[in-house]
């Protein structure tokens, strides 16, 4: 339900239009503000309606209070008689967002309001919307610090490599480093007999879309080395096999 602020000087003009904004219009309905002095133009409202004299009274507590509701929209409507309009022009684009000459029409008025209102519902949810982007881009970032943390001081070897089997990231790399891997594939890094061993469990799970473990053996300068080495695909949104994860442990 919104809030409709009535702040006009005009008493019979502030109870009229109270009346009018209290019915229910097709299932809407709106709580009408008929407050006893300025100071309800500190209060929660989601649209205030002045008149002439008002307006002119209050036109820099109005700024501010639009200034403090950025980046929201918060609308004010100024009602008053043609010939009292020069009267507040000098205030009007500062503080007004729309303007309605009086004798005021019903159903006119209705209409303002409700494009007003419906204006100030709009930012409303885009500034929720901004919200939770901006509460989900931090946990992303916290959860990402947090995976960053686990990789660091894992003990095993973690990586990808994409359908070349191009080596993309590595984490914690054993026996190489990470320049030395990055953009290669196991056949510039180990013996051709070796990494044809490699590229031929790497090149199954790819094509099947099935992990598997392995007890890998591997000469390097040299040195035997023996691996736990458990292989995953990656998936993208479709679904389809896009890369392989690798986590090696030296055994």
């Amino acid at each position: 339900m919104s809030r409709i602020l009535l702040l006009l000087d005009n008493k019979e003009n502030r109870r009229l239009l109270g009346e009018w904004l209290s019915v229910c219009y097709h299932e809407v309905c709106h709580q009408v503000l008929l407050p006893d002095s300025d100071a309800a133009l500190d209060e929660p409202f989601d649209l205030c309606i002045f008149d002439g004299p008002a307006l002119d009274r209050l036109w820099q507590r109005v700024c501010a209070r639009k200034e403090r509701e950025q980046p929201l929209f918060l609308p004010v409507l100024l009602a008053t008689p043609r010939r009292d309009v020069g009267m507040v022009t000098r205030h009007m684009w500062r503080s007004v967002d729309d303007l309605i000459i009086s004798p005021i029409e019903r159903l006119e008025l209705q209409a303002r309001v409700e494009v007003l209102l419906r204006a100030r519902h709009l930012s409303l949810e885009l500034q929720s919307d901004l919200a939770a982007r901006q509460r989900a881009e931090e946990q992303l970032r916290q959860s990402e610090e947090m995976l960053r943390l686990v990789l660091e001081h894992s003990p095993d070897n973690i990586l990808y490599q994409d359908r070349d089997l191009r080596y993309i990231w590595i984490v914690n790399p054993v026996h190489f480093s990470q320049e030395m891997m990055l953009g290669k594939t196991d056949f510039d890094l180990v013996d051709r007999e070796q990494a044809q061993l490699l590229t031929e469990v790497k090149r199954k799970v790819l094509e099947t879309g099935a992990g598997t473990r392995e007890q890998i053996r591997l000469v390097i300068g040299g040195e035997e080395y023996y691996f736990d080495a458990i292989f995953q695909p990656r998936l993208d949104t479709d679904g389809r096999v896009v890369g392989v994860f690798g986590y090696v442990r030296d055994i």
